[in-house]
């Protein structure tokens, strides 16, 4: 008798645990339904600061519309262009002189070699001593319009202006 009451509470226990099963299997089902489902999009209207609510409702405009507007101006203009009243209004500047030509060798002396770079692509590393900028010249890159990096070598950079030729080592 004791294990006719021993085999029906496991019995009992064994229903009550498949039915725990199943419970919490529908419960992830729905879960997963809720969750796959797609949100829906706020519309405009409803993310807009009160401010343009009153404007709108003031000129009689939807939402919408106002938004169409906006997003025309935006298709037609390019946004990180200076505006048109700014660049009109500055007076055209004259092209600025050339400077007088210096001869090149006293042009070099403000740019000093600090390092070359033969992997891949050689380049020179140059010190502009003036302005404290770098430069990485590949040959064919000119400094002040003057002066031609024709050749990068171990340890130097030739420079060529006319028919002079200009070797700067660091």
């Amino acid at each position: 008798m004791v294990e006719d009451k021993t085999d029906l509470f496991i019995r009992r226990m064994r229903l009550a645990v498949r039915g725990m099963i199943m419970i919490s299997f529908i419960f992830l089902g729905c879960m997963a339904v809720i969750l796959m489902r797609p949100q829906p999009v706020m519309e405009l209207a409803k993310t807009r600061p009160a401010v343009l609510d009153k404007q709108s409702s003031n000129t009689g405009a939807q939402p919408e519309r106002l938004f169409a507007e906006y997003k025309s101006m935006f298709e037609e203009r390019d946004l990180f262009a200076r505006p048109a009243e700014e660049v009109q209004a500055q007076p055209e500047k004259p092209p600025a002189a050339p400077p007088p030509r210096k001869k090149y060798r006293d042009t070099l002396q403000d740019f000093k070699l600090v390092g070359i770079i033969l992997d891949g692509t050689p380049m020179a590393v140059i010190e502009n001593a003036r302005t404290q900028d770098t430069l990485f010249l590949k040959v064919g890159d000119h400094i002040d319009q003057q002066l031609l990096l024709e050749e990068i070598q171990d340890g130097k950079a030739i420079f060529t202006a006319g028919d002079e030729r200009i070797e700067m080592k660091p």
